[in-house]
């Protein structure tokens, strides 16, 4: 079993939201980011990241602001955003890419994928990342 396309590239989008917001800041002080810079960014066309977009605001995970200088942000801090939310948002019945006659396996299976997704953050998968770039920065000094 895997993820959805649409729960991978909402996925992947999410993380370039959380990368923008600094942990200590409140979430509407986030910088904005909008479609058409991230859609450069994950290589996502912009009609398609609007679909995305709309299903992660109606879920609440995203918050946006029209405008010339709009965008979106997250709703609420990284570490408060599981990888479950974000696949829920995005592909709520979660079909399976697996035989049907295999229900049963699949069906034990999606108790394990769902307990990992729900157990993941933003900020968990982040975290690394941002690691490697102050070591990097340290190194450099």
């Amino acid at each position: 079993m895997k993820l959805s396309p649409q729960s991978q590239h909402a996925l992947m989008s999410m993380l370039v939201l959380a990368s923008q917001q600094n942990g200590a800041q409140p979430v509407e002080e986030a910088p904005l980011v909008a479609l058409s810079g991230l859609s450069v960014r994950v290589r996502i066309s912009v009609s398609y990241l609007e679909q995305l977009f709309k299903q992660l605001r109606e879920a609440n995970l995203v918050m946006s602001q029209r405008g010339p200088d709009g965008g979106y942000r997250l709703s609420r801090p990284s570490s408060q955003i599981t990888l479950a939310d974000v696949a829920r948002a995005v592909n709520p019945e979660r079909k399976a890419y697996m035989d049907p006659s295999h229900q049963h396996l699949l069906d034990r299976l999606n108790v394990h994928v769902d307990n990992f997704l729900n157990s993941v953050t933003l900020a968990d998968i982040l975290a690394p990342v941002e690691q490697a770039e102050q070591d990097e920065a340290a190194a450099a000094a």
